[in-house]
């Protein structure tokens, strides 16, 4: 009976291994030819940085975004020249305010372009190895001209007054 027991283990951890092994293979084969397909003097060849967050909406449903200077495709991975900051909103609704942080570490506060209109905000950058560059959609109108903007320790803050109060969702409710 432990023969039994002990071939039907192992049979099953052969099978695991034979197909840990296809998947290396497979990865293999697809690193390969993405390498095969990339023209040196195209690209600037690393450092790749990818990345997505996830995050719940006001609408209560996942929001996914991607960060990062390689993008998947169908064709393999997708090179842009500049990095796509990982950034976030969040509206301070005791203070009725929006702030965006957005992460660019590398850069002198000199080297940052910042411009808004009244539903987003694009930000450049200029580093001295690296450039980013992003289109931040804001889901709550603000006025423009009022922003104001930080740059500390790679992060750039930049708070935004919305033309309308943000409203706190619901009543709030006493403890007793």
């Amino acid at each position: 009976m432990t023969d039994r027991r002990r071939d039907w283990f192992d049979d099953i951890m052969d099978e695991l291994e034979r197909l840990s092994d296809e998947t290396d293979e497979m990865i293999d084969s697809i690193f390969d030819e993405a390498k095969g397909r990339i023209r040196r003097e195209d690209f600037s060849f690393g450092p790749y940085i990818y990345g997505f967050s996830v995050s719940i909406g006001p609408d209560g449903k996942p929001v996914f975004k991607q960060f990062g200077n390689v993008k998947p495709s169908r064709r393999g991975l997708l090179e842009t020249k500049a990095i796509e900051p990982y950034y976030d909103v969040m509206e301070d609704k005791k203070n009725n305010l929006i702030k965006v942080y957005v992460e660019m570490p590398g850069v002198s506060k000199d080297k940052i372009h910042l411009s808004a209109t009244e539903d987003s905000i694009h930000v450049e950058a200029e580093g001295e190895h690296k450039s980013y560059e992003a289109d931040i959609p804001i889901e709550t109108p603000f006025e423009a001209s009022n922003a104001t903007a930080t740059y500390n320790n790679g992060v750039l803050e930049v708070t935004l007054k919305p033309k309308q109060p943000v409203q706190k969702p619901g009543n709030e409710i006493k403890i007793e």
